[in-house]
């Protein structure tokens, strides 16, 4: 099998996501060490002001995950691509196609799916009505 070469903005969108992901790491971490320095110099518990405590932690780290991730995401698709995009030019169309086929099965069971619980959604809204009135009239 032929290795297959890894474009560079690959190799960076993966350093990127790798760096967001160690300060997310960090973040949260610091936003914990924070959050209990903060309660102990008040004399409450974590019990006290759990809404708050959490939403300061999320805030603080979950940007930088989701970054991150994203930009793992990105590195995967552009190095997906571009071995797509090397395979097609070697002339092995047909495991492409054979993909492209799979992708379009997929999407048509998706959108039957769809379909379906789109009219059963109408139904069930029909339904809940009529009990909801039902029950009103009590």
């Amino acid at each position: 099998m032929e290795k297959k070469k890894t474009p560079g903005v690959t190799i960076v969108f993966y350093i990127v996501g790798i760096l967001f992901l160690v300060v997310a790491a960090f973040m949260l971490v610091s936003a914990i060490a924070y959050t209990s320095t903060y309660l102990q110099s008040y004399g409450a518990t974590f019990s006290d002001m759990w809404s708050n405590s959490l939403q300061y932690i999320i805030a603080q780290f979950m940007p930088y995950l989701g970054i991150g991730i994203v930009a793992l995401g990105i590195g995967k698709v552009a190095k997906d691509t571009r071995n797509m995009k090397v395979e097609t030019a070697q002339g092995d169309t047909s495991r492409l196609e054979a993909m492209l086929q799979k992708q379009a099965d997929v999407s048509e069971e998706m959108s039957e799916n769809i379909r379906y619980l789109s009219e059963n959604l109408d139904t069930t809204r029909e339904i809940l009505g009529i009990k909801i009135g039902e029950k009103e009239k009590r």
